[in-house]
């Protein structure tokens, strides 16, 4: 994708694009922030560029469903739901945030059918996904052996949590343009790994997109990241989505929220 040179394009400008596209796509503002605020010292260029390209992709996506490889994928009802929805799910969230970097390398933590990892897919990445359980065993998983053939989907089964697992495949996520954080949401699984991912990827351009945000085991961790970041849950999942810039650096936690 081409990079835009957008000088000094306010951050309100910026934050303006992205609440005229939730109008266009019928979003009620009144529910939830829009856009959560970035402490001051990192309303820098290269962020805005980033977001910039992101809500320039979001809309034909979202409006999109002909050219949706997820959609083609899908098996159950519940999949075809997910993959139609312009809204209230993450699929459409995590392509837009692929091409508009132009991520070639993507993390999925969590693998289960392969939604996510086809969404990846679908916007030309290569996925490492990692899982305890092999998803080509499960009746309803989407991912091929075209796809693991050809090695554009790596299934990776093992524990994260453990600490031998994890520093084996150290290697996979400092490589990684896009970490998609998906995991188990208990037993301290997100508590543990999320930090040591954030510390991987300090002073890169590693991009970390979190689940269910709003959910009550993981609203202390979020809230609590002293990382610049976003809330893009209405634009993502019902239970909320954020997407996380390890590479500026830690931040004040009380100026990162508004």
């Amino acid at each position: 994708m081409t990079k835009i040179n957008l000088g000094n394009l306010p951050f309100k400008l910026l934050k303006n694009i992205y609440i005229s596209i939730l109008r266009r796509l019928g979003i009620n503002l009144d529910h939830g922030h829009t856009w959560e605020r970035l402490a001051p010292q990192y309303r820098n260029n290269e962020i805005t560029n980033l977001l910039y390209g992101f809500v320039a992709n979001l809309l034909p996506i979202y409006l999109s469903t002909n050219s949706d490889l997820l959609l083609k994928r899908a098996r159950t009802e519940d999949q075809i739901k997910s993959a139609s929805f312009a809204l209230g799910d993450h699929y459409k969230l995590l392509k837009s945030l692929a091409l508009s970097i132009n991520a070639k390398n993507v993390i999925d933590i969590g693998t289960y059918t392969g939604m996510s990892a086809i969404s990846f897919l679908d916007a030309n990445c290569k996925v490492k996904s990692f899982d305890i359980i092999n998803s080509l065993d499960l009746p309803d998983n989407i991912i091929t052996e075209d796809d693991i053939s050809g090695e554009k989907i790596s299934l990776i089964c093992g524990d994260l949590f453990d600490d031998d697992f994890f520093v084996a495949n150290i290697n996979n996520f400092i490589d990684a343009d896009i970490i998609f954080f998906d995991g188990p949401k208990f037993g301290g699984f997100e508590q543990k790994i999320l930090p040591k991912i954030l510390a991987l990827n300090y002073y890169k351009n590693t991009i970390v997109v979190m689940d269910d945000i709003h959910m009550k085991k993981m609203k202390i961790l979020w809230y609590e990241l002293n990382y610049p970041r976003l809330d893009l849950s209405l634009l993502g999942h019902i239970s909320g989505t954020g997407i996380i810039f390890p590479k500026f650096g830690k931040v004040n936690v009380s100026t990162n929220n508004y």
